[in-house]
């Protein structure tokens, strides 16, 4: 493990995300900062890792790459959803090549990193209950990874002084009288309440994160087939969630459902090259499909108007939240990250079961990067802007 001293030029703080990674580079000499290109042109990238090997020599490839190059490799992965002390010597070992992949992307982009001296970042996703026994794990994964790892920060800190130092900050001003800070992500939806009264946060969460939709709408598709290839899959991959064929898919929904909220699209589409998704499975079924459902459907699937559905769920924890973890305690504004904070039905949630208007419910403006920003932010501001933190000890 590295440690910062006087001769360390610069941070980059990255999100290992579990389905999308970004990177931010902090100059301590000029102050300078910036999201870094990973791959060419893009500053977000998948949360995906394949393993190619050609004559005894492996080749790791990370994001679009990996899954475009899937058929042909030794290893392969979509998205980290478990912590360290979840993932097999396997899964282990594609978390590891993946941190290795996404430092030598920065570093081929970037190559006068490779002569100034640096340290890298990265965020925790993992609670406060935990947090020392998975750090550990996490440190020795990004060790063996190649980077030169000075620290783990958790990510809900992260996300709460980015959102509080922001120089055009919306929220900063509430702070005293309560802000509840939401990071909704795929695995779960993360809670941190802060008001100047308390001298720690309120933090909660619950295991709901948005990779549930894609799940659910793809069960949904396998359960009500719309073309004549669909009933195979579902009987050879519908319960095979380790299989490719069933990573494809769930790879293939996920990206509608980026779409469909992202772009407020009308309908959600997903089109299905059946050759494609089960060119790594032994049995290649050869054929097209699709599925298009309206957001009636989409919203009836998801359980809108029913507490028992996956938006119905939310909403009951949400409010349990407010009633039974903060009590007493007034939220005056709300503030949502994470990629998953796009979706349309999030906002209007936080604003119905805390009594808000639009102007107390602000969604961030880049939800994909603001954890490796607060990452760097306060990294950099625990050793050279200890006087930012007096305010706010619980991040120091």
């Amino acid at each position: 493990m590295r440690n910062v001293n006087p001769e360390t030029e610069f941070i980059i703080g990255i999100d290992f995300g579990s389905s999308k990674t970004s990177a931010t580079f902090y100059d301590f000499k000029c102050g300078d900062k910036k999201d870094l290109d990973i791959l060419p042109g893009l500053k977000v990238v998948q949360s995906a890792v394949a393993i190619l090997e050609q004559d005894s020599k492996e080749t790791i490839c990370i994001g679009d790459a990996a899954i475009h190059n899937a058929p042909f490799v030794k290893d392969f992965q979509i998205g980290f959803r478990k912590q360290p002390s979840e993932m097999n010597l396997s899964e282990k070992n594609r978390m590891v090549a993946f941190m290795h992949g996404v430092y030598v992307e920065i570093l081929h982009r970037h190559p006068g990193f490779t002569t100034r001296p640096h340290v890298v970042y990265m965020a925790g996703h993992t609670s406060d209950f935990v947090f020392e026994k998975e750090e550990k794990e996490y440190l020795k994964m990004a060790e063996y990874a190649g980077l030169p790892i000075a620290g783990i920060i958790k990510r809900h800190n992260a996300a709460i002084f980015r959102a509080i130092s922001q120089p055009d900050s919306k929220i900063d001003m509430h702070f005293k009288n309560g802000i509840l800070l939401v990071d909704y992500g795929a695995n779960t939806i993360d809670f941190a309440y802060v008001n100047g009264n308390l001298s720690k946060p309120i933090y909660s969460g619950c295991p709901l994160g948005a990779s549930a939709i894609e799940r659910i709408i793809l069960r949904y598709a396998m359960e009500n087939p719309s073309d004549s290839y669909m009933p195979e899959i579902a009987k050879l991959y519908g319960n095979d969630e380790g299989s490719y064929t069933y990573q494809f898919l769930l790879h293939e929904f996920r990206k509608a459902k980026e779409q469909y909220y992202g772009n407020k699209l009308p309908v959600f589409k997903v089109f299905f090259d059946y050759a494609l998704l089960t060119s790594m499975e032994q049995n290649v079924i050869d054929g097209f499909g699709s599925i298009g459902l309206t957001r009636e459907k989409i919203n009836q699937i998801l359980g809108l108007s029913n507490r028992d559905g996956y938006i119905g769920q939310i909403k009951e924890y949400i409010r349990y939240f407010k009633d039974n973890i903060l009590v007493d305690n007034k939220v005056e504004c709300v503030y949502l990250t994470g990629g998953a904070s796009r979706m349309d039905f999030v906002r209007s949630i936080f604003m119905e079961v805390f009594n808000l208007d639009e102007y107390h419910c602000v969604s961030d403006d880049n939800p994909s990067v603001i954890i490796s920003q607060g990452v760097a932010d306060l990294a950099y501001a625990r050793y050279y802007c200890s006087q930012v933190l007096s305010e706010f000890n619980f991040l120091s």
